[in-house]
């Protein structure tokens, strides 16, 4: 007995070692050197394209733009032909939260009640998950790590950089917005033998009434100083004063207009709404409000049964002809896995008409508008960070995208993944002869 569980230790010790073998590469160290990225095909980040142009950045930050920067001093990467993109930022994502979904012990993006404010997605955070190298290998860079779950308040989220040992590096913004899933005004009805349909969710007004009641415990509870503290209504204290951003998770037309007059009785100062699936048929109620959105996967089905089988490819290109602001996010079931698929997402939605530099300004720029770190990343401008990445064609067509190069406020990062490391083995075996 004693031999065969000695056996079993042996065995699980050579498992793990391989594990930890395969694990995330190590942080890439500060930038030391002068880089200098030439003749390149430059998309800024705000709907504009340079041609044969070069980038010089130091420190980690962006230096000069323009061509024949000097270069005798600095690290020269020759990319001719090939394109430059600001590093993509994924909106709204478990990633990190969740690792494995079948084991429900590596499950950490949600909580139990209706009211969990308190619940920060940046101390659940894991830096070392084996899925962030996956999505760095299609220029996502960046990342908005948020609380999931499927009614009420969610808890808030954190803005990360994805090369980084811990949380603590990881942070670029802490507790940046409040999360909230807005109670449908439709729910399915049926099981799977009779199949399920939609229909009138009579419960809305009374759980949009509970919702409201909480806002306002938590506004009369910000106004005063207590001697007691609620940490569920310390957490929502920043959406009354404007230091934090709410997010309403709605998705049918009506339930969007409900909920931005919720936030407006309440008084709130920052709302964006996530998913908006039929944001399409209200835009310009939208416009009017100008509330900015973060738009679900494009690979979805219609929302209705009579919808024309293209609108989910649609709603990006007709928000953008109206003048929203939106960016991209990568919901649903299996989310943080297949969440590297987001440039893809944004170019099915170029190939139904949004344009392609708006697409590349939705996944960039208007992505860190709405994050509130414009100032520093977004675009390729002088004095923002080096946060870039260099791929041989579109980043936006699977087919064609393959980076050479990506770094993270000037830091070279590893592109080396599980991913990588199949595809070389495998490579490899039928290379044999």
């Amino acid at each position: 007995m004693k031999k065969t569980l000695l056996i079993c230790l042996l065995l699980l010790n050579i498992l793990a070692n391989q594990t930890i073998a395969q694990q995330v590469a190590t942080p890439a160290p500060k930038q030391s050197k002068a880089i200098v990225l030439q003749n390149a095909i430059l998309h800024i980040g705000n709907g504009t394209v340079q041609n044969n142009t070069s980038i010089r950045f130091e420190n980690g930050v962006i230096v000069a733009i323009g061509s024949n920067l000097k270069s005798d001093d600095a690290t020269v990467i020759d990319a001719s032909n090939k394109h430059v993109y600001p590093g993509f930022i994924l909106m709204s994502t478990a990633l990190g939260l969740s690792e494995i979904d079948a084991v429900r012990a590596s499950i950490d993006h949600s909580e139990v009640g209706m009211n969990n404010a308190n619940s920060r997605a940046l101390i659940a955070y894991n830096a070392e998950s084996d899925i962030i190298p996956t999505i760095r290998n299609n220029g996502i860079l960046l990342a908005q790590i948020t609380p999931k779950g499927y009614e009420g308040i969610q808890g808030t989220s954190f803005v990360a950089q994805l090369d980084a040992w811990n949380w603590e590096d990881a942070a670029l913004r802490v507790d940046d917005g409040l999360h909230l899933n807005f109670p449908s005004s439709l729910t399915y009805s049926g099981d799977w033998t009779t199949g399920f349909r939609l229909v009138q969710n009579g419960a809305q007004p009374g759980q949009i009434e509970k919702l409201a009641n909480i806002f306002q415990e938590a506004k009369l509870y910000a106004s005063t100083t207590p001697t007691i503290k609620n940490l569920r209504f310390e957490a929502m204290k920043g959406v009354f004063d404007g230091s934090k951003t709410l997010y309403i998770a709605a998705s049918l037309a009506k339930d969007i207009i409900e909920a931005v007059h919720f936030a407006e009785n309440l008084g709130v100062k920052n709302l964006v709404i996530t998913g908006a699936d039929e944001a399409w048929r209200i835009t310009d109620f939208l416009k009017e409000k100008k509330i900015p959105l973060i738009l679900n996967k494009s690979f979805v089905l219609p929302q209705r049964d009579d919808d024309h089988y293209d609108l989910p490819y649609k709603n990006a290109g007709i928000l953008q002809q109206a003048g929203i602001r939106f960016s991209f996010a990568y919901s649903f079931d299996t989310e943080p896995h297949h969440s590297r698929n987001l440039p893809f997402s944004a170019g099915m939605a170029v190939g139904y008409g949004l344009p392609y530099e708006a697409a590349v300004q939705a996944m960039t720029l208007s992505a860190a508008q709405i994050l509130g770190i414009d100032k520093q990343y977004g675009s390729l401008e002088v004095g923002k960070s080096a946060t870039l990445f260099i791929s041989t064609g579109d980043a936006l067509d699977m087919r064609s995208n393959q980076l050479t190069h990506a770094f993270i406020d000037g830091r070279s990062i590893d592109l080396r993944s599980k991913h990588t490391q199949l595809y070389e083995r495998f490579k490899e075996k039928y290379n044999q002869k």
